[in-house]
């Protein structure tokens, strides 16, 4: 089996108060017992209400039925589900310095937060 953390998922999450469906990898962050879901497209954080393994989603045998979370049109999330743009309303770059910040506060060196962002795709510039 492969591993968690390197594997793609589909999230169902909530969007601007709508649910909304989005690829996302698992991160773990020391300190958290909680896994951080991570859009790697923006780089922001998910909170996910449902996740499924891509690899789950797809199927070459036709006689295999697989769970489809796309027939369900009128998903109802909970409302205290924090929303994907909740976190702040300031600018990315100052999202991004503020999230650094929380992290280095936890003990995360910047070469672990660098690290982090180039396994996700992303620049791996913990400074800005």
């Amino acid at each position: 089996m492969s591993n968690p953390l390197d594997e793609p998922y589909l999230i169902l999450h909530k969007v601007r108060g709508a649910p909304a469906f989005d690829v996302a990898r698992m991160m773990l962050v020391p300190g958290y017992t909680e896994p951080w879901w991570i859009i790697p497209t923006s780089g922001h954080r998910a909170y996910p209400y449902l996740v499924w393994r891509l690899d789950d989603l797809v199927n070459e045998d036709p006689n295999v039925a697989l769970a489809n979370p796309f027939e369900v049109t009128n998903w109802i999330l909970p409302k205290d589900l924090p929303d994907h743009y909740s976190a702040s309303t300031s600018t990315r770059r100052t999202k991004r310095a503020s999230k650094v910040e929380a992290l280095a506060a936890l003990g995360v060196t910047d070469e672990e937060i660098d690290e982090a962002l180039r396994a996700l795709g992303l620049d791996g510039d913990s400074t800005c």
